[in-house]
């Protein structure tokens, strides 16, 4: 074979390669997929109406938003405005990054939580990230109502529909 041939066959390997790497999706990352549980109330929420709501992700992500929408039961759409509504703020995320280097240097061995999020709970803060509007507080959730989440994040989005249940005080 002389030179010529075996840099074709090289050129032509590379974008074969190239292209499995680029459009076959054998190496992209999988999709964002979340999971809620309803939690068991704790006692200091007694008066608590509905059962607090748990977020799992299948992986660790950055988050740049998070926002709860009651669903229309007729329609399927979702009503305006959000009833949580939660946005990147990069000076959250440098505070929680600034903690994390602090504790680190006063104890190597420390347990540092990343700033990423693989968990989170229905109106509880979430690092790196603010309420979109900082006068609304996340809205109490109503009992046997269908909400939908949408979560935004650098690796992708996910969405999902949850729906609450009643807490039975008795």
């Amino acid at each position: 074979m002389n030179k010529r041939a075996i840099i074709l066959i090289v050129l032509a390997l590379l974008l074969a390669g190239w292209w499995v790497y680029a459009y076959s999706g054998l190496f992209a990352a999988p999709p964002i997929e979340i999971i809620y549980q309803l939690q068991p109330p704790r006692n200091r929420n007694a008066n608590a109406r509905v059962f607090p709501v748990s977020f799992g992700l299948n992986r660790d992500v950055n988050p740049t938003a998070i926002r709860v929408w009651q669903v229309d039961a007729d329609t399927g759409q979702t009503l305006e405005p959000p009833v949580w509504d939660m946005v990147y703020s990069p000076e959250a995320h440098e505070r929680a990054r600034v903690r994390a280097e602090e504790a680190l240097a006063k104890d190597p061995d420390a347990r540092v939580r990343p700033l990423t999020t693989r968990a989170f709970v229905y109106g509880r803060r979430i690092r790196g990230l603010k309420r979109a509007d900082p006068e609304v507080r996340p809205q109490p959730l109503e009992p046997d109502v269908t909400y939908r989440l949408r979560l935004e994040a650098e690796e992708g989005d996910a969405e999902i529909d949850f729906q609450t249940r009643a807490v039975e005080n008795g």
